[in-house]
């Protein structure tokens, strides 16, 4: 006797209902994230889905608030094609990862596994240690930007770093620079990058060539030295 099909129910658009209801959830809004707080109130929503469903019912975004979230978008989903891609390739082979293990270490008598889930890495299944967590996914690094944005980022220091110059005649102390780099990398237009302490040596020479000119325009070297660095006792 043959199976009978399944009966598939007909897509139901509820996009007309939840249009209707965010143009009252809208007036009361007061968040910093609209799209991130839309799918949380309207369950089932995906980022492309909200921004279009906001749009729609009037909702003007900030023109560097959507550009980062689309792109943020478009790289989380870039890395869930990796992640398949990366288990597809593997797990065909690899007898010391699964779906639940990050490393199996060994096998029980009766053939189960043990050993280091992934949970306990802080990751996903099949998710790789350098790929962004989903809720911090804006923040990218600094050494893996393409050529063109490093040079934008590299100048926007730069001209950090030359205003101070102007405004207080020395070169920025260590705490300055911080606030220079971290200034910048927070506004970058493809979306936060992450600061790390070792950053501050490729600043330095990213800034050198400015500071040499600062001496060739006449600034007295003895302003440029960085306001945390001790004087040396001349007597």
């Amino acid at each position: 006797m043959a199976k009978k099909k399944k009966q598939q129910h007909p897509h139901i658009d509820k996009s007309p209902v939840r249009k209707r209801k965010a143009k009252t959830w809208i007036q009361t809004y007061a968040g910093t994230d609209i799209v991130k707080d839309y799918r949380a109130h309207f369950k089932g929503v995906d980022v492309a889905c909200a921004v279009r469903e906001l749009q729609e019912i009037g909702y003007e975004f900030e023109q560097e608030y959507l550009k980062n979230v689309l792109r943020a978008e478009a790289v989380r989903i870039n890395q869930a094609h990796k992640r398949t891609e990366a288990k597809r390739e593997t797990e065909q082979d690899n007898e010391f990862q699964d779906d639940n293990f990050y490393f199996i270490a060994g096998h029980t008598s009766g053939g189960a596994p043990y050993g280091v889930q992934w949970w306990e890495m802080g990751l996903e299944p099949w998710e790789s240690e350098l790929d962004d967590d989903e809720d911090i996914v804006h923040f990218r690094d600094y050494d893996l930007l393409g050529k063109r944005e490093t040079e934008y980022v590299n100048n926007r220091l730069r001209e950090g770093f030359s205003e101070y110059v102007e405004t207080h005649g020395k070169l920025p102390g260590k705490a300055e620079q911080e606030e220079l780099i971290q200034t910048v990398f927070s506004t970058c237009a493809g979306g936060p990058l992450h600061y790390y302490k070792g950053f501050l040596a490729t600043y330095r020479q990213i800034i050198k060539k400015r500071y040499n000119k600062c001496v060739r325009d006449g600034i007295s070297p003895e302003l440029c030295v960085p306001a945390d660095s001790k004087e040396k006792d001349t007597t």
